[in-house]
């Protein structure tokens, strides 16, 4: 199963738990979910209040879509309809070898399987890879929060190898003529 969507906000081992941040920023990333969308919420933890959070503003907002809490020290939580849980690492649930725990290789990994919606906060000590991982984004429009402690990031969408955007200005300008 490939998400369109990953969300990430405790990738790292050691993170504070600022729940008024992640809040705001779990409905920044629900912005850009669609019906159908799967959502793998990596790193939800023991008791994944963050892909139940997110389930809910889900639902609230009518979308159909499904969430996949992933973690590795993931207890037994009750499944609901869209809502399920892996105890596993991300590189498990994306068939891929390692246990990294870092940003930019959870980024790249995302971004060779096509994935649409990136969210992630950054730990303090990964902030210095914010350049690699800006790099590795550069099809996708990025919104960084909090001087770059959260993105997201949505995939542009192409046509004939450029972003839809500058095409369409293109060909407005009769440059395809």
């Amino acid at each position: 199963m490939i998400p369109s969507v990953v969300y990430s906000e405790s990738l790292c081992k050691y993170h504070s738990n600022d729940n008024f941040g992640n809040h705001f920023f779990r409905k920044e990333v629900v912005k850009h979910i669609r019906d159908g969308d799967i959502i793998a919420d990596i790193g939800c933890g023991k008791s994944p209040y963050s892909s139940l959070e997110i389930h809910e503003l889900l639902t609230q907002k009518g979308i159909e879509a499904k969430v996949v809490g992933i973690d590795p020290s993931l207890e037994f939580v009750d499944e609901e309809p869209n809502l399920e849980f892996k105890k596993q690492t991300y590189q498990q649930f994306f068939g891929i070898g390692g246990n990294s725990h870092s940003i930019d290789e959870l980024v790249k990994t995302c971004v060779s399987k096509g994935v649409r919606v990136i969210g992630a906060r950054v730990c303090s000590h990964q902030r210095k890879k914010i350049p690699v991982i800006l790099k590795m984004l550069r099809n996708y429009s990025v919104q960084t929060f909090e001087e770059g402690i959260y993105f997201v990031a949505v995939k542009k969408e192409m046509i004939n190898g450029m972003p839809k955007d500058y095409y369409e200005f293109l060909e407005m300008r009769g440059h395809f003529d």
